[in-house]
């Protein structure tokens, strides 16, 4: 896609690198055509050929997320807890970053009384997140909490529990508590519903527009960015998801055109 944008003579790129092993020969021919790239949503960190990054501090979300998560988990005054992490691929900087802000959180709150069981989910894949939390679940059954990588794992999180007569909304006894990042619909409505206790919700719309406004600058002006740009996240619980609603990415009703 992008050597076929850089064909047709565009004048900047917009490029969100999930792949970064995948991306950087793409990002070499743009430089190469001497057409400007900015990230957004993440980074390509390593890479020579990128004038800049708009998106949200992934390492500050995993610590905010992993520090509601841990708080709930200490009221309960037990002597050891055992948590899920259901983690993003390990080729992808945006989920490196959020399991290091979790695992940090869980530390600083937890300290060796917590215990991280890493899950695989793939590429982020859904069904291997269902797949590979049931059979985590069987070799530990006594997980006091799951942490989500992207909410969008929420239902299979809903399904494995159901299935082990395990899924108790907040509030019940023995409620496995559940949080993550993104901002889906997914996340939105299991929160709403006490299945989970929260979501660290990005600001997608201003990451979109700062990205935009950073490359356009740049090209009409010469202006040069600074290298890395974060746009803060929100963190809503089961408290006061409702009342934000209009701040979630995952609830907007998206119409998309363009010439």
């Amino acid at each position: 896609q992008i050597n076929t944008l850089i064909g047709q003579g565009v004048d900047g790129l917009l490029v969100c690198p999930v792949d970064l092993a995948a991306i950087e020969t793409s990002l070499m021919a743009a430089t190469a055509a001497n057409i400007p790239v900015v990230l957004f949503d993440r980074d390509a960190p390593d890479s020579q050929n990128a004038l800049a990054v708009y998106s949200c501090d992934a390492v500050s979300d995993g610590y905010i997320g992993g520090k509601y998560l841990a708080e709930q988990l200490a009221v309960l005054g037990l002597d050891s807890y055992k948590i899920a992490e259901l983690r993003g691929p390990v080729n992808d900087d945006i989920a490196n970053q959020r399991h290091d802000g979790f695992v940090q959180a869980v530390e600083e709150v937890l300290g060796d009384k917590a215990t991280i069981v890493e899950v695989d989910t793939g590429a982020w894949d859904t069904a291997t997140a269902l797949a590979n939390l049931q059979s985590s679940y069987q070799a530990n059954p006594d997980y006091n909490a799951i942490f989500c990588g992207t909410d969008s794992f929420f239902p299979a999180c809903e399904t494995v529990l159901s299935d082990l007569n395990k899924m108790k909304l907040i509030g019940e006894d023995e409620h496995v508590v559940i949080v993550g990042i993104n901002g889906a619909k997914e996340g939105y409505d299991a929160v709403v519903a006490k299945k989970c206790d929260g979501t660290v919700v990005m600001n997608c719309g201003d990451i979109g527009h700062a990205a935009m406004n950073g490359l356009l600058d740049y090209i009409n002006n010469g202006t040069v960015p600074e290298r890395v740009n974060f746009i803060d996240s929100s963190f809503y619980s089961y408290e006061d998801i409702e009342a934000n609603a209009e701040n979630i990415w995952g609830l907007w009703d998206l119409q998309l055109s363009y010439q």
